[in-house]
Formats: C-alpha cells, structure tokens, sequence
C-alpha cells in the first residue's frame, strides 16, 4: 500500500484553542491493522458541468446566459456558511484543517493524496497514534490521534453544505459599486449608459455593464496584469540582472542566433523591445485566453506560443518580413517547434525565472508550481528546508523520513521538468536521475511518451486545487488585499481574517469548476458580492468570527476585510491619473519607461515607494499605507491637479471633464450653486461617491475655494507658476486648481 505522508495545512477554522501537534492522518503499508483503501483518483471530467444559478446551491438548475449566470442573480451572491453537522464540534477539526487538508482536501475530498476511507476507530487511532506525523510520530500522542478520527469519522458520511446565513456586508449603492468596477475593470469610468442601466433596473443593471466591461480588451489586459504580479516574469524587462540571459536561452533553443544583429547595428532600446516580446509571452497569453473567452486552464494548457513581429524571428518558421523595431505588432497565438507547448509553464520566462542546481533537480520549479497554480506551499509541509549552502551534500532526501514527507509529493513534479536543464534550456530526452520519481501528480504517475511537462500541465488544469488558485489570484488583484495563509503559530485576529476570506474563495472556486472555467462568470460574481461592494460590516454576522477578540484585534480585521478597504497599486494610480488628463504620464522621462509610476522605471521610478513591486527586489506589494505612500499621494496632487487644470480648460467650456460651464470671469460666490455641484459631481469623478450639494464634504471643498480665491484677490499675481497661468479669470483658475489638489489628495481617489 502507498506510504501517506505528513501534511502541513494553512487552513484553519478558528478555535478558542489551536493545538501545535503537527499531524496529518494517512495510514503507511508497513501498519498492516487499519481498514484503509486509497480512493481511485477522480479529476473532474473532460464534460463540462453547467453553472447553477445560485452558486452556493447546486440544485437550483441552470440558465442559457451567455456568461454562465443567471441574469436574475439576487443581490446576496455568495452566502456566509453555518452548519449544524455533527463533525464541526469535534476538536480534532483543527488539527485536519490545519495539518493534513493541504493534501486530502479540507473535506477529505482528496488533493496531493487520495481520501481517506475507513471505518475502524480503534485501528485507525492506532495506525495514526504510531506512524503520524511521518517521521515525527513522538509529536502525537494517543489524545491527538483519537481526536482527528473521531472529526474524521463524525464527518465521513454527513453532508455539510453551507447554508445561507446574513451577508457579512452591507453594501454601498450600486452606482458606487459601478464607477469603482468600471475602472477595476476596464481603467475607465462608467458611461451614461451604464450609469442609466443600474438606476432604472439596480442588480441587473450592473450585471449588464459587467458584461459589457469584460468584452473590452482593456478587461483582458487587468486579468493580465494580475497574472503578471503572480508569475512575475517582468524581472527579465530592461535594466534587470538577468535580460542577457533570457536573450541567451530563447535564441539557442531555436537554433538560429542573436538574429536582430543580422539585420545592421541596433541600438539598446531596440535589444529591450525583444526582450520583452519574450518576457511577455506568458502573459500574453493569459491575456488572449480572457480576451477570446477562453476556457481558463488554457493558460496552462495551450499548444501555442503567443507571437509578435520580435519574437516571431525567433520562432522558426515564422519569421516575419522586415520591420521597424517600434512596431511590434500584436500578439497571435501561433504552434512553434522549439520546445514544447505547455502554457506558461513552458515559456521560456517561466523555465529561466525559476532555475535548477544539480542537487537540487528541478525542485525550486516544483515549489513554483504548487504556490502559484495548485495552492500548495510545498516548504509548509513539515520536515526542514536544506540550506543552499547545503545542497550538494542533501543527497538522503529520498530515503531520510523528514525529508521524504515532502519530497514525495513534490519530486513527481520536478521530474516533469527534467527535459530542461539548470538555466530553462530544453533539451528533448535529457538524461535524468535515476533514483528521482516518475513524473506525476497526486499520486498519479505518467503514462505512455508524452512530453512530461505537457502532460503534467493538463494534470494541474484539471485540479480542483486550480481553481481555487485561479480565485485566491484574482481576490488580490481584483480586491487588493493579500489572502493570508496560516499555521499553528498565526494571530487570532489573522485567523479571523482567514476565516471570512475563505468563507467566499470556497463557493467561488467551486462556482468556477461549474461554469467551465469561465473567467468572465467569476469575476461577475466577485464584483456583485457583498464582499466587494461591502461600505460597512453587519455587525451581527460579523461576531461570528471575531468572539473573543480585543477591540484592537477586531479593528485589524475590520481593516482587511471587504471591497471598501481596497488601495490602488501605482499602475491603477497611474491610469486614474490619465483619465483625467488625456494619458498624460507623471514623470515621463525615459522612453522605454511609462513614468515615474511605472515598476520597471528603475532610474528615478517612485512605484516601491508606493506600495508596488518591482518583480526582483520587491516582490510583493504593501497592503497597509505608510508615510511614504501618503508623500507620494500629496505629491500627485499638486502635481496632477495642475496638468489635468490646464488640460481641461484647453477645452471648450461643455466638453470639460472636471469643471463644465465655469464663468472663469466671475467670482465663485456669484456662482456658488453651479459651483457647489460642479464640486459634487467632480467629487463622483473622482472619488466614485455621491454627495449632495449641501453635504459636509461638498462644503468643505467649496470653502476652501473660497478662501484660495480670496487670498489669491488680495495677492492679485499677474500670473502663476502652474503652466504661467495668467490672464482674466486666472485667479479663479487657480484657485479651482487648489481645490482639485485637494480632492487628489484625499484617501478616497486612492480607494476602489
């Protein structure tokens, strides 16, 4: 019988009390007692399910839409789950959750193992009470062992469903959750038409300008944008260590060369514009798979490369004719011979981002694999992490029991890349180790002479771990907030976190799988949940995981939970900035970069110090504002507020963006009416929020107007630094361009 091994599970239904014991129940063949059979594996069928219309529910039948939801879709998308199941009051639920669903699924429904089956308690307590932890078995005793059998029994032959329980959020109005999906979605803001839709018809109307939003490129372009921060490939873009290797690597595997020198001297911008035609091919085709519709798990499962005027000369045959190095031309997807197609992970990005040693034979690719498409972080998983420094001699980690926990599940993996060497090169039928494992997944080896890494990408495609990454991947981007992982060692309040993420990422993972993988079917719901258009929390449901905590504790939460606590990254910072001034760029300097909020941007480039990444120094983004972060947001102010002022008054009066139909001549107190809703409505332009002329906020901004224009009166300069503005009405102008800075500055023009 196959050996199961130690499992380590971030998972965690919060308890009063989180045992440290490190377990995780499977029976070895050498414990000959337990009733125990492994269960065939059963990977959802190649038959694609239709999506139910209500996505908690799966027996509430189908609709014929042609996203895959149903156009009726009540107002609470995603229920809360309670359940009354007998197993949820066991205490060995924790230590299933936390230590072994990593790899037999949080419902024993199977993962990197099998099930597991059996019904003989006291042989299965045994069996647990000597083998497990593997190879750390002293760690649980016979109290632990009773404990998780009996969660796992009580629980074998209940149905625990969730059942329906009050939105964890109360919702803002949906014309806010319309301007705040329109630029999360397509970087723009809503149309009048949209605008119109959700007045007259509310839930559907939103849902109608949803649909119209992901048919735009620009839709296509976010998911990938998103994807770009998970596989962060853009470290091999200009300026970085590594852009001469990956030139290295895609030319030598096609056999033809450094080609752009065959066609005269080229200047460096024109060597980066290649390197980046490379870079980018993953993400360009995650990018045509959302564009076109695509079933998603295409991104791992294409048979082709995606190919523009640049890297098409690499891919022989399909080299194009001559061109301008500026004209890249668009991407298509094209089927190429130098080396296997096997989606992002074999692009040439993705096999040198993530290089190999002798001794550690494809490993750091495996670990890759598991974090960022399986939901697995394979280093949690019990046993120690070999030191690099003490690579070369780790050569029992087949055969050490520490060890081989992990390494059983992760070895199969890395052998599906053994056709690739150290630096990503690929190389078909490379020698490889003898004493490593087949290629496989789950316990499920590979068959026949497939290439491996092809064969092991539909494996991942057909996951259900997949779908529940492709969710976790989109909940940060599209939320802006990092899903935590948690371990024996986690705050209650992370805990509590944890809990109300996950209570929407399982529903919404299975809603996925239902929809046949449809993006646009999940997103929607996404955005139209409570958890996204959340303006406050409901109180009543909210105790539910935050009994016990300190009033400090339930703060923490309260700020990194819902919709409403969501932060633009510098690139969002960035569009939002264009919008208002016809794509201007802040801090446009070097041409190869978009300003100095754009992450590549590493001669004077400013987007770590808002948060953002990098993609090789900084490879994760700072969720909680900081002092640097509200400098650089007071900076955009005054900055941009004198930009987007001259632009919009380069403008004919009716078609200004911000300020339409003001009588610069005239002083504001002569208009305070108009004003005061020119204020209001700029405050929806930028803020996405609507207040009423009389409101709080709208007259706080006009009173700084008027002071501004008060003392500018008595100044009377005959002309100001922003663009030499002078001229009649240029103390007005000024002092409208004041008040602006201050709507850009507020935390609100950095908030979804």
């Amino acid at each position: 019988m196959t050996l199961w091994h130690y499992c380590f599970r971030q998972k965690l239904i919060r308890l009063p009390y989180l045992p440290s014991i490190l377990l995780c129940l499977f029976i070895s063949g050498c414990v000959p007692e337990p009733d125990i059979e492994p269960i065939a594996d059963e990977n959802p069928s190649t038959s694609q399910p239709e999506l139910p219309t209500n996505p908690v529910d799966d027996d509430q039948g189908t609709d014929d839409t042609t996203d895959g939801i149903d156009s009726d879709t009540p107002d609470d998308v995603v229920d809360l789950p309670t359940s009354d199941c007998l197993g949820e009051h066991k205490a060995g639920k924790s230590i299933w959750v936390t230590q072994c669903a990593e790899c037999h699924g949080s419902n024993n429904e199977g993962g990197a193992f099998a099930p597991v089956t059996g019904t003989d308690r006291s042989q299965l307590i045994l069996a647990t009470f000597k083998t497990m932890p593997y190879g750390k078995s002293e760690l649980c005793d016979n109290q632990c062992a009773t404990e998780v059998i009996d969660y796992l029994l009580a629980t074998q032959n209940e149905s625990c469903d969730a059942a329906p329980e009050t939105a964890l959020f109360n919702s803002r109005p949906l014309s806010e959750t319309l301007h705040s999906a329109a630029f999360n979605l397509a970087s723009r803001l809503p149309t009048d038409e949209e605008i119109e839709w959700v007045s007259k018809k509310g839930q559907q109307g939103l849902e109608n300008a949803l649909a119209d939003m992901m048919n735009e490129e620009a839709f296509a372009e976010r998911i990938m944008e998103i994807y770009s921060d998970l596989i962060q490939v853009e470290q091999f873009s200009p300026n970085h260590e590594h852009s001469d290797g990956i030139l290295d690597i895609s030319f030598g595997e096609a056999g033809i060369g450094r080609w752009y020198d065959d066609v005269g001297d080229r200047d460096y911008q024109d060597h980066v514009a290649v390197i980046r035609s490379h870079v980018r091919e993953p993400l360009q085709l995650v990018k045509h798979v959302v564009k076109e519709n695509k079933d998603f798990r295409e991104i791992l499962t294409a048979d082709y490369t995606m190919v523009n005027n640049l890297n098409g000369y690499t891919y022989a045959p399909y080299k194009t004719s001559q061109f301008d190095f500026k004209n890249l031309g668009e991407y298509t997807p094209k089927k190429v011979t130098a080396r296997p197609q096997a989606g992002i992970l074999g692009s040439v990005a993705f096999t040198h981002k993530h290089q190999s040693t002798d001794a550690n034979r494809n490993r750091k690719r495996a670990v890759a694999v598991f974090d960022l498409f399986l939901d697995t972080d394979i280093r949690s998983l019990g046993g120690e992490v070999v030191a690099a420094a003490d690579a070369e001699d780790a050569t029992n980690v087949l055969t050490d029991p520490q060890c081989k926990s992990c390494h059983t599940i992760m070895d199969p993996v890395a052998s599906a890349f053994k056709n690739y060497n150290n630096e990503g090169y690929y190389r078909a039928n490379r020698n490889w180790h003898d004493d490593m494992a087949d290629p496989g997944l789950a316990g499920k080896k590979m068959s026949g002479n497939e290439e491996p890494l092809v064969w092991l990408a539909g494996e991942i495609a057909n996951d259900p771990r997949f779908a529940r990454a492709t969710v976790k991947t989109l909940f940060s981007g599209l939320f802006g907030q990092n899903v935590l992982r948690i371990s024996p060692a986690s705050l209650p309040e992370q805990i509590a976190v944890y809990e109300i993420q996950q209570a929407y990422i399982e529903p919404w993972a299975k809603l996925f799988i239902q929809s046949n993988y449809n993006v646009r079917a999940l997103v929607k719901t996404m955005i139209v949940s409570d958890y996204y258009q959340a303006s406050s929390l409901n109180s009543a449901a909210f105790s539910r995981y935050t009994n016990g905590l300190s009033s400090d504790q339930k703060v923490y939460v309260q700020e990194r939970v819902g919709g409403s606590t969501t932060q633009l990254t510098p690139e969002m910072l960035a569009r939002k900035i264009g919008l208002l001034t016809e794509n201007y760029v802040w801090g446009q300097g070097n041409s190869l970069y978009k300003g100095i909020l754009d992450p590549l941007n590493v001669d004077n480039g400013i987007a770590v110090l808002y948060g953002g990444i990098d993609f090789k120094d900084n490879t994760e983004r700072l969720r909680d504002i900081n002092g640097f972060m509200l400098a650089v947001q007071e900076r955009m102010s005054y900055d941009i507020a004198c930009e987007a002022m001259d632009i919009d008054f380069a403008k004919s009066s009716s078609k200004r963006l911000l300020f339409p139909n003001v009588n610069l001549g005239q002083a504001p107190q002569e208009q305070s009416s108009e004003m005061k809703a020119l204020i209001a409505d700029a405050m929806w332009t930028l803020w996405g929020q609507s207040y009423n002329e009389d409101s709080t906020e709208v007259s706080t901004a006009y009173n700084l107007l008027l002071n501004i224009y008060n003392q500018n009166t008595r100044d009377n300069p005959s002309s100001y630094d922003c663009h030499r503005t002078s001229g009649t009405g240029r103390h007005l102008k000024m002092a409208l361009t004041g008040m602006l800075s201050y709507l850009l500055s507020d935390y609100r023009f950095n908030n979804l």
